[in-house]
């Protein structure tokens, strides 16, 4: 287990604050021993999440045996496997030893072994890449591909804590794969090795910036530990050198304490809302450097896909892209969460929705132990919200309420409707209440409290922990909130409040006939991330449009004033330096009125409403591409 400061919290007297910038200074021997906490913690993480790591290379492992037993040499595969059996077994034995000792007084040598294990999981992994390449079967290829472009993908987050690790499993593992591609020649393979080692560049940036902010997190919180632990001192002594005003201290002790317990409650919420921003910044950041991952792949694949014979297509790569786009509907997801992700909002009729969720996907996910009873859903009641993302938030809380009755009961979604008046965070006003009560298990307070938090789950291994968090951030966003009430052995009701319009349903967005394609007019894209900016410019020219591109707003500005003939700008959202995609947008609606802008990006804390521009949220594939820019050019 990770080491922890112990500190007893308490808050110094009005004649104490001015000494709180001294109380704050860490000293030389402190930060060392803030050191040795911090890469304690780092190496506890590692070893944390070796038994999902080890598991996941036991399982693909198995997998890629199975898929290429009758196509390459049996003596070098099942030596291969076995091997990867042994290396795992290794391992295994090595955590099992790290939690029963005293892994914090020799932390170095911890991580060390963990990296050599590392190392050894990813030479098998290339080494394996290597011996079962199958030179003229390009499905197995591309399989070893993903295989090992998955197991990087998850490394960058359960081994991040140690890049040396992270490095030492990285490299060897997917850099052999991309030169035994480079070397068999042909625009397939070379294009296979191209983006292997692209992946491998995002997923080692990646890796670092979460190597980088887990360091962060923990010095903030051992410095705010510290913080607390001197307060505490200099509060005790500053009572022992007010021994003559006890007295008054007596007299004074009872309005104290209720004053306490009072900035302990508020407290205790500011500590919870901390938590869940804290969470939501690290998603939001993360899900950025994600969907700009899924936007490389995607474009790649419907490059790949437009300049090949579709029947010689591989069905694996038809099935990659489809699983990079369900990659972009996690991430929005967990965009929601942290309130960064404009929604696609539209008059919805709840009832309706709930109605048909029921008919199609609740009912095959519910036992026959449990009774599902319905009421309310006639209904014509509306909400301006996402209906995929309120289907969502509702398909969560029904299998949430169907995991906590084990042995069955009774499962009840009501539609009604709310009036609320001073009872914030809400607004005053109407709310359509969607309630989803079981007879289950119950939930008991101290649990109660945190399930509402990102990552945390009462399921074990059989939970993700983000369930309830996005339905909290879809609440939220939507302008409305959820209640929770539990008792154990009785069961949990869940109230999903969203706000009432009386505006009809109506469809959103603009409906775009006629030819897609491009007619030779010119774009200026303007992006800073180079992988995605080559890949859409591909995506433009093979459209028919002709381009030009820049990787800043500055440049853009430049660009157009020498180039008369552009007939749109795309820009993404998210950019470095003084202007982003937003106010570069701002400046062509002044200076050029007439040329249209389309507005791409996967996170964003642009107003939700992007005005007379269109939004295209990544990753987007070729068709909503086409769509949108035919839409902005008004072709149709």
């Amino acid at each position: 287990m990770a080491p922890s400061l112990e500190s007893q919290p308490s808050v110094p007297s009005r004649s104490n604050q001015t000494g709180l910038a001294t109380l704050a200074t860490v000293t030389a021997e402190e930060a060392v021993e803030h050191d040795h906490l911090v890469d304690a913690w780092r190496v506890a993480a590692l070893y944390e999440h070796a038994p999902k790591v080890l598991a996941a290379n036991v399982v693909n492992a198995a997998v890629v045996t199975a898929v290429l037993w009758n196509r390459v040499d049996l003596v070098t595969l099942v030596s291969w496997f076995g091997a990867m059996v042994v290396m795992v077994a290794t391992r295994a034995a090595q955590g099992r030893h790290f939690r029963k000792g005293s892994p914090a007084s020799n932390t170095a040598q911890w991580a060390r072994r963990f990296t050599m294990g590392s190392l050894a999981s990813g030479v098998l992994w290339g080494g394996g890449a290597l011996l079962l390449f199958t030179p003229g079967d390009p499905a197995p290829q591309v399989l070893l591909a993903f295989v090992l472009g998955g197991m990087g993908a998850g490394a960058s987050s359960s081994v991040a804590s140690h890049l040396p690790a992270f490095y030492a499993f990285l490299m060897p593992a997917l850099l052999p794969l991309s030169f035994r591609f480079a070397t068999q020649g042909g625009a397939f393979h070379w294009g296979m090795a191209v983006m292997l080692g692209l992946f491998a560049l995002l997923v080692t940036m990646i890796g670092r910036t979460t190597n980088g902010r887990l360091v962060e997190s923990y010095r903030l919180s051992l410095v705010n530990e510290l913080l607390v632990r001197r307060l505490g001192d200099a509060h005790r002594e500053l009572e022992t050198t007010n021994v003559a005003l006890e007295d008054r201290v007596e007299t004074r002790t009872r309005e104290l304490l209720e004053q306490r317990r009072g900035r302990e409650e508020a407290e205790k919420r500011l500590h919870q809302a901390q938590r869940l921003q804290a969470v939501g910044r690290l998603s939001g950041g993360i899900a950025h450097e994600f969907n700009n991952l899924l936007t490389v792949v995607v474009n790649s694949l419907e490059v790949i896909d437009a300049q090949t014979d579709p029947d010689g297509l591989p069905e694996l790569v038809r099935q990659a892209r489809d699983a990079a786009l369900r990659g972009g509907d996690l991430t929005r997801s967990l965009l929601a969460f942290s309130r960064r992700e404009p929604m696609r909002s539209e008059i919805v009729v709840v009832g309706d929705a709930i109605e048909r969720l029921t008919s199609t996907i609740v009912g095959s996910t519910l036992p026959q132990s449990i009774v599902l009873e319905l009421s309310g859903l006639e209904s014509r009641s509306c909400a301006a919200v996402d209906p995929a993302l309120l289907e969502a938030a509702v398909l969560n809380l029904v299998l949430n309420a169907r995991d906590s009755m084990p042995e069955g009961g009774t499962l009840t979604l009501t539609l009604g409707h709310q009036t609320l008046e001073g009872q914030p965070p809400l607004a005053d006003g109407r709310y359509i209440e969607i309630a989803v009560c079981d007879t289950g298990v119950g939930i008991d307070s101290e649990t109660l409290e945190r399930v509402l938090e990102p990552f945390f789950t009462t399921k074990g291994d059989g939970g993700t922990g983000l369930g309830l968090s996005m339905v909290y951030g879809f609440a939220e966003q939507s302008g409305g909130g959820i209640r929770l009430e539990s008792t154990p052995g009785v069961g949990t009701q869940a109230r999903l409040l969203l706000p009432r319009v009386d505006a009809p349903p109506q469809s959103t967005g603009d409906a775009v006939e006629g030819t897609l394609e491009g007619h030779g007019e010119m774009v200026l894209l303007v992006e800073d991330d180079p992988f995605v900016r080559e890949l859409t410019l591909r995506s433009l020219e093979s459209l028919g449009y002709e381009t030009l591109e820049a990787d800043s707003a500055d440049k853009a500005l430049e660009l157009l004033a020498e180039n008369e003939e552009v007939a749109l700008v795309m820009t993404d959202v998210v950019m470095p330096g003084a202007m982003d995609g937003i106010g570069l947008a701002r400046e062509v609606g002044t200076r050029y009125p007439h040329l249209p802008v389309v507005l791409a990006s996967g996170y964003s804390d642009a107003p939700t409403d992007p005005g007379p521009h269109r939004r295209l949220a990544k990753p987007y594939r070729r068709d909503e591409l086409a769509k949108t820019l035919a839409s902005a050019l008004s072709r149709g």
